[in-house]
């Protein structure tokens, strides 16, 4: 549908943003929208724009609309509020995690398509816990979970490369979320 919805879970409050069924680049256009955070402070969302390689930071009724360019095929985002920095998993040909503001400034990069250190293969999913500064990534290619500092710093895996359904094995996970308090990852193993 190319769009971003608003609702409660009984489906009162419906709200859209996005063309129905048409795709394009425009404001207040998607296509294939990917990943999205949400900021209670301002309201605004933060909307991962995959076959447009952009990031859309708007409203639900698409006032403050903002885009920002240069990535290819990015498919999760995660802003933090604190910082006003948001991370981007960069798939397509990158293979890589980005650091910017929706300005552009402070553009940071972590990785290259590969298995080792520093590097992802189709990263799909990312959680920044601010209280630390790491970033926990859904190292999806590699079917491993990476736990690193924007710049490679701390590097940890849990997984890979290879597949499986074992304790400690990951077979393509998508979806990432930390809890800080109790240090537990939390995995959506595809």
């Amino acid at each position: 549908n190319n769009r971003i919805v608003k609702t409660k879970i009984d489906g009162t409050g419906w709200e859209t943003l996005g063309v129905l069924r048409s795709p394009g680049p425009g404001s207040e256009q998607f296509s294939n929208p990917s990943g999205i955070f949400y900021d209670s402070s301002s309201e605004f969302i933060y909307v991962v724009d995959a076959t447009n390689h952009r990031i859309v930071k708007t409203k639900i009724d698409g006032t403050g609309w903002e885009t920002l360019g240069g990535f290819d095929n990015p498919q999760d985002i995660f802003y933090d509020s604190s910082s006003e920095f948001i991370y981007v998993i960069d798939t397509g040909y990158s293979h890589r995690i980005v650091k910017t503001k929706i300005d552009g400034t402070g553009w940071q990069t972590l990785g290259v398509a590969g298995s080792g250190q520093r590097q992802f293969s189709n990263p799909y999913g990312i959680f920044y816990d601010s209280s630390s500064g790491f970033i926990y990534v859904a190292d999806t290619g590699n079917n491993r979970i990476v736990k690193t500092k924007i710049d490679g710093t701390g590097w940890e895996t849990l997984g890979g490369p290879s597949s499986g359904s074992e304790q400690g094995q990951f077979k393509n996970p998508y979806g990432i979320f930390y809890d800080s308090s109790s240090e537990f990852i939390y995995v959506a193993d595809t």
